[in-house]
């Protein structure tokens, strides 16, 4: 792979921030409206799910806004 000029490497360190800040947002949104649909549910469920859709959707969002920027 060729060496990238210093406009390029800006650009590509510009998408991976926004993508990292999105998938953050969402992430936490998505965990958020996780926790409150299962909150009659025990302390576990209750705390565990709703991190692991948060970590699952932060993943994904990043890695589809880093593919497709």
């Amino acid at each position: 792979m060729t060496q990238l000029s210093p406009e390029q490497a800006t650009l590509k360190a510009s998408i991976k921030k926004s993508a990292a800040n999105w998938g953050i947002i969402l992430g936490v949104i998505a965990g958020g409206i996780a926790r409150w649909a299962l909150n009659d549910q025990s302390n576990a469920i209750h705390y565990a799910l709703p991190t692991a859709i948060g970590i699952a959707v932060l993943y994904g969002i990043r890695t589809w806004r880093i593919s497709t920027g």
